[in-house]
């Protein structure tokens, strides 16, 4: 028992280390080194071609036509080759605003051109600054370093980062995440001290993730939830912080929409924006989905090859999942801690030198032992 409790002792001052943040973004890193042996893949060629100025893309400009997969005046020619398949809409168009992670593909062209472990590396980098971020935002809103290193730790090691991490042209997944994880560090800050230099960077780091990519908006979803769950006072001032994301959100709209990025006539890729009526049902289609693959590791990546009755019945399934994990989450506390346990005395507690008590209306009262073979409720405060 004695060595137990010391390796225990150990692993909580380790969780508790000021670097363990450092140490969580080390272990990542290192995890994901192989990466650096992946190569080139899939869009990546794609990428090749418009940084290379090839074939068609001889007038392409990489900072805007990095992620124009399939643009309109590109489409014919492109479904005549194959690619996107004959059956596709004859309306598709595909083209991503990305200017920032254009940038960071354009800086692995200009210097490392024919390495593409070197430019895997950069990936690599920007995924270690995304779990340390993550790691050192887990310690401010836990009490418990324990209970925080153990949160870092699963997000250090999921699976879930592989493609984002080992796929150059997943990289902007990685930005939005460390650009997100930065807003939301800078909004809690802004929030705890009131002050509006916070308030500010959050906003400029917020508008610099929606230049990585769409899935910088997932940041507010976060944001969102701290507000209603953990902002005190009325629903105006629980509300009110998200104003000023909104109208980050809708400038970045404005300028996406005008400047002709979008998609259109594809099923994969819905616009909220221009279909919102389409995208909901999507979301209560593939939302449990998502759902029962963070919580259940439900292999839902082919998804998108079954049939539609299929697919349905997968949907289905997941939602069951998903609601079973919500009733588990409601047992317990916002920092992790059962919500009720319960107690079963086989001996009596009676000992001259204890007094029970417990916190009841604002103060300490005597807490009446129990019987042996009794079953006592407790309730964190």
């Amino acid at each position: 028992m004695g060595s137990g409790t010391s390796v225990t002792a150990r692993l909580q001052v380790l969780a508790g280390h000021r670097r363990a943040p450092i140490f969580l973004a080390l272990l990542a890193l290192l995890l994901a080194l192989p990466a650096l042996g992946g190569g080139f893949m899939m869009d990546d060629y794609f990428h090749l071609n418009v940084l290379r100025h090839q074939g068609e893309w001889a007038a392409a400009d990489p900072l805007r036509d990095l992620f124009a997969f399939i643009p309109a005046d590109h489409a014919a020619w492109m479904r005549d080759s194959g690619m996107p398949p004959w059956w596709s809409s004859p309306t598709v168009d595909i083209h991503f605003a990305r200017p920032l992670t254009a940038l960071t593909h354009m800086l692995d062209h200009a210097l490392w051109p024919d390495s593409p472990a070197l430019q895997h590396l950069q990936s690599l980098l920007w995924f270690a600054l995304a779990v340390g971020l993550a790691a050192s935002f887990y310690r401010r809103i836990f009490s418990s370093p324990a209970v925080a290193c153990m949160a870092a730790l699963l997000f250090a090691v999921s699976d879930t980062h592989a493609g984002a991490a080992g796929w150059l042209s997943g990289r902007n997944g990685l930005l939005c995440l460390v650009f997100g994880l930065g807003t939301m560090h800078l909004h809690l800050s802004w929030r705890r001290t009131r002050s509006w230099r916070h308030l500010l960077l959050a906003m400029i780091l917020f508008a610099a993730g929606l230049a990585c990519g769409e899935a910088a908006l997932g940041a507010t979803a976060h944001i969102g939830a701290w507000q209603f769950t953990r902002e005190e006072g009325p629903w105006s001032r629980r509300l009110l912080p998200l104003a000023p994301y909104a109208g980050v959100v809708a400038l970045w709209r404005i300028l996406y929409v005008t400047h002709g990025f979008g998609t259109q006539g594809s099923s994969r890729y819905l616009d909220p924006g221009s279909h919102p009526v389409l995208f909901l049902q999507a979301l209560v289609e593939r939302a449990p989905l998502l759902l029962a693959a963070q919580w259940a590791k439900a292999p839902v990546d082919a998804w998108i090859l079954l049939s539609r009755q299929t697919q349905i019945t997968a949907s289905i399934l997941a939602a069951l999942i998903a609601a079973g994990l919500l009733g588990l989450l409601r047992t317990v506390t916002a920092d992790g801690r059962p919500l009720e346990v319960a107690f079963h005395f086989h001996q009596p507690l009676e000992d001259p030198a204890l007094r029970w008590l417990y916190w009841k209306d604002g103060r300490l009262v005597e807490f009446p032992l129990p019987a042996i073979g009794e079953r006592v409720a407790v309730k964190p405060i």
